[in-house]
């Protein structure tokens, strides 16, 4: 029977339990991912003299902002791997094309998953950058007059704003969107070869 079934929907069932597996397996590599996706940002971050540190506690990532006053200001955020569980879906529909389309997508989906770790990358710079702004619009005045040049010397609030603005479209279309134009730029080649078989 399953032979027999036309190949779109083989692709389509073999997506829906990958992404079933997936996600299921998310809740076991979120943490370390959100590490690794920190060991890599912390050197750069570095090298830049980006005043914020990157600490990852009790599965909660904080945000460590030094230089601005006396004491270090942290701040936490929570449920951070959702904002990478597309991992899942670029993860789903590759696996369903290497099932039911063509197995040399391998190295097509490398670059694709390599692709997506450098915007997650610059999402977590981008959330870094305006979280600052966000607490300073909350606090009491005198304590804007207080911490309001310093934080201007290391964060523009223009710069600010465009990453603001990243991120709404990050959240609202890109979160989904960016996964899958990866994948369609990947498999574009191989799709001419199977129109055939797809009957």
């Amino acid at each position: 029977m399953w032979k027999k079934l036309p190949k779109p929907f083989k692709f389509i069932f073999c997506f829906l339990v990958i992404s079933g597996l997936l996600v299921a397996l998310w809740k076991v590599i979120a943490i370390p991912y959100l590490y690794l996706l920190v060991s890599f940002a912390k050197p750069i971050w570095s090298i830049f003299d980006y005043p914020v540190q990157l600490v990852i506690k009790d599965k909660v990532l904080h945000f460590v902002y030094i230089k601005i006053t006396s004491e270090p200001m942290s701040f936490s955020v929570y449920q951070v791997d959702e904002i990478y569980l597309n991992i899942v879906l670029i993860g789903a529909l590759f696996g369903a094309t290497w099932l039911t389309i063509h197995k040399k997508i391998l190295r097509s989906a490398l670059l694709s998953f390599g692709i997506l770790f450098v915007i997650h990358e610059f999402v977590l710079y981008a959330y870094s950058y305006t979280n600052i702004w966000e607490y300073i619009g909350s606090v009491d005045y005198k304590i804007q007059e207080m911490a309001i040049q310093s934080i201007y010397q290391f964060f523009s609030k223009s710069k600010s704003n465009y990453l603001e603005h990243f991120l709404f479209h990050w959240n609202t279309w890109g979160w989904d969107v960016i996964p899958l134009i990866l994948w369609l730029g990947s498999i574009y080649k191989f799709i001419p070869s199977r129109i055939p078989s797809l009957k």
